[in-house]
């Protein structure tokens, strides 16, 4: 892949924001109508706040908002859009604490649906203890859980992608997870996960830098048929809503046209995951 061009002169914004506007088009029209970009650090929006919008892609994807923790220019590890150190490529990132630095998006209807759906994020992988939470939609207690995404290093070092109904505890869950990855706090991972809509394990799927890996599974009780409908908020970086919990995310984030999405009635296919490793990989400049 290209590397970026070093800039030379003007703002690293000025410089990128028509970068950026080619790949969100590319990445939404790949994600489809029913696509939402959790829009992260966007320099529309004022990163001294702590609020901020989704991207929706036409009229059928969500407009919602998001909240940070704290500011991200008040984060532990501070992103700063006018400074090289914040991006990777033309990518900016947050970093977080594994303490109490997260983002939440606003609860909706679509992330309830009992259809079809796909999430994606381009995550590095932490060295932290035990279980982080990368993205959940549930209640605190992960026995409650709509659809979890994990990095766990105390289960085979791999990432996790869960999915529940589960109006009794443990009674409609299912996971698959990856094959063992070694932590490296330096190389960007892209995650992607996929749920046909069906019952079970096997009609879930997790794509690590474009290839399917779905390395292991399991469901617990009868399977997953119809997603527990909470009435929490998206949570990116933490557990929905144990505030002191140590499952908190250390690893960093990425943002802009690369940042966490969520497609409502559609499991992309293994094409469509490879593209947007592509186009990931592109924005960053990876080798």
């Amino acid at each position: 892949m290209a590397v970026l061009p070093k800039l030379e002169s003007g703002s690293i914004v000025d410089h990128y924001r028509p970068i950026w506007a080619g790949y969100y088009s590319a990445i939404e029209k790949i994600i489809g109508d029913g696509g939402t970009i959790f829009d992260l650090l966007n320099p529309d929006s004022v990163l001294s706040s702590t609020t901020f919008q989704t991207r929706q892609h036409h009229t059928d994807g969500v407009a919602l908002t998001g909240t940070y923790s704290e500011a991200p220019t008040a984060w532990d590890d501070p992103t700063d859009l006018s400074s090289l150190d914040s991006y990777q490529g033309c990518v900016p990132f947050v970093k977080g604490n594994q303490s109490d630095q997260d983002i939440r998006i606003a609860d909706d209807a679509t992330f309830d649906a009992d259809a079809a759906f796909s999430m994606g994020i381009w995550v590095t992988i932490p060295n932290g203890y035990n279980s982080q939470m990368i993205l959940q939609h549930g209640v605190a207690n992960s026995e409650f859980t709509t659809w979890k995404l994990s990095w766990n290093n105390d289960i085979a070092d791999a990432f996790h992608f869960g999915l529940g109904d589960n109006t009794t505890p443990a009674s409609n869950q299912s996971y698959t997870r990856s094959t063992a990855l070694s932590p490296d706090t330096k190389s960007w991972t892209f995650l992607v996960c996929t749920w046909s809509g069906t019952d079970g394990y096997s009609n879930m799927h997790l794509y690590v830098d474009g290839v399917l890996d779905d390395n292991t599974g399991a469901d617990v009780g009868t399977g997953v048929t119809v997603p527990y409908l909470s009435t929490v908020d998206v949570a990116i970086m933490s557990r929905t809503l144990n505030a002191d919990d140590d499952r908190y995310f250390e690893g960093k984030v990425a943002g802009g046209p690369l940042s966490p999405f969520f497609a409502a009635n559609k499991a992309l296919n293994a094409q469509e995951v490879y593209r947007l490793y592509l186009l990931g990989r592109a924005a960053m400049g990876l080798q």
